[in-house]
């Protein structure tokens, strides 16, 4: 993984997810090139409302294929293939309780004002695949998970192959030389 302050890690994320973060995190899974890939958020955004997404997708390559995915329906179909694939379905039920256990872990405890589960992408229930984008994030920090994968198979490649946030991180750089003169 390439080596970030928190300063640059926020600048890069706000770039990738095309806005500043509004809540702490850290970086829990990079893509090949070593740049933030997934991002594992505090179970609390800055006004203390509690985030359901504890593991965020923030490469834009990834975001651009997956949102391309869901919209062709893709998340329909597998959420089929769960239904009628009882490994499948406890794999998902499996990751839906160890997504709770993380995020109320880092609450400190169980919160009556979490989202329901508190569960992955906030799913109402254990076996609702509701965001492709989420369980692909929990799929990459998590590689023992069986759904990751099949999400992954859906891609037409997994990283760019242009190192974009090389040049973003280098612009930001740039940037922050030109303010402090």
């Amino acid at each position: 993984m390439n080596s970030l302050s928190v300063a640059e890690a926020r600048l890069l994320v706000g770039r990738q997810v095309g806005r500043q973060p509004s809540i702490s995190f850290s970086v829990a899974g990079s893509c090949r090139y070593g740049w933030p890939a997934v991002i594992r958020n505090a179970p609390f955004d800055e006004t203390g409302s509690p985030n359901p997404n504890l593991f965020y997708l923030c490469c834009p390559f990834l975001r651009k294929q997956l949102a391309q995915l869901e919209g062709a329906g893709v998340t329909g179909k597998l959420q089929e293939l769960i239904a009628k694939d009882p490994g499948l379905a406890a794999a998902l039920k499996l990751a839906q309780a160890d997504h709770a256990r993380q995020w109320e872990e880092a609450a400190g405890g169980p919160v009556k004002t979490a989202p329901p589960g508190p569960r992955i992408a906030a799913a109402g229930e254990d076996l609702l695949l509701k965001c492709l984008h989420a369980h692909c994030a929990y799929g990459l920090v998590h590689g023992g998970y069986q759904i990751g994968p099949l999400i992954i198979e859906c891609l037409d490649q997994l990283w760019c192959d242009d190192e974009r946030c090389r040049t973003w991180l280098d612009e930001i750089k740039l940037g922050s030389q030109g303010e402090e003169r």
